[in-house]
């Protein structure tokens, strides 16, 4: 049979059409075997609904990336990696990460790195908001690294209004009351240009769960190559799973 099957192939001309078929049987395959497992969780009572929604989006999400890969990496290989990305530091003056646009912040950090996940904390009224919204400001304006803002506590038009208010120096009282001079309309239009520009996704979602706050990321970062994922705040999230019983320091250590 093998002999037979090397003797219909009489060149390598078609060699990406035939590797294509093969993708595709293995993707679907794939969804076959995915949409098994699903059909006998759905049927399943004691499954919760949330997990089998949130499952059922990362395995296909995985198909759609064909991000189905060998799941370990040797020893060897890691260590050349790592040389390169230390060679490459040195080379960009210590900034391996996303610059945050504080540059005392930055030479600590090396910038943002992939995969970290950061709490900003303090007491309330500080400037955390703030702090977060100028960083993102600094990344999409600056950078032109696309960033994803959930706001649980404020509306998007209340974060957009700060940050043309820092863009623009009018204070956030003239532009609430929008009792502008000629002058301070003229500037308004002009400084918020870069800002109109900017790769910033505000989402303002409240009580958002951690399972629709996963979703709705990775259907930014395929959408618009989302780089910083910014939460204002961690503990206005919720688990998203009232079944599992737990006091709310537990929830929150989850959510993180």
């Amino acid at each position: 049979y093998l002999a037979e099957l090397t003797q219909k192939v009489v060149s390598s001309a078609h060699i990406e059409h035939h590797a294509r078929i093969i993708v595709q049987k293995y993707i679907q395959r794939k969804l076959i075997s995915i949409s098994s497992n699903l059909i006998n969780d759905a049927f399943d009572e004691t499954t919760d609904i949330i997990e089998l929604m949130d499952k059922a989006e990362s395995e296909i999400f995985k198909v759609t990336e064909g991000s189905i890969k060998k799941n370990y990496s040797k020893a060897t290989d890691l260590i050349h990696q790592a040389i390169k990305e230390i060679e490459s530091i040195g080379n960009e003056d210590g900034i391996s990460g996303i610059p945050s646009g504080f540059l005392e912040i930055d030479k600590i950090t090396s910038g943002w790195q992939r995969s970290d996940l950061i709490i900003i904390a303090a007491r309330p009224g500080m400037g955390k908001t703030a702090l977060t919204l100028s960083m993102a400001r600094n990344i999409a304006v600056i950078e032109k690294v696309p960033v994803a803002f959930f706001s649980l506590e404020m509306s998007s038009i209340q974060l957009i209004t700060r940050l043309i208010s820092a863009e623009t120096g009018l204070s956030s009282e003239k532009l609430r009351t929008g009792k502008l001079a000629d002058h301070e309309w003229k500037q308004l239009n002009v400084k918020v240009g870069d800002l109109e520009k900017a790769p910033i996704y505000i989402d303002d979602t409240p009580a958002l769960s951690i399972f629709d706050l996963r979703a709705k990321a990775r259907r930014m970062a395929s959408q618009f190559k989302i780089k910083l994922i910014v939460v204002d705040y961690l503990q206005l999230m919720t688990a998203g799973n009232t079944n599992k019983s737990g006091n709310r320091e537990q929830e929150i250590s989850t959510i993180s």
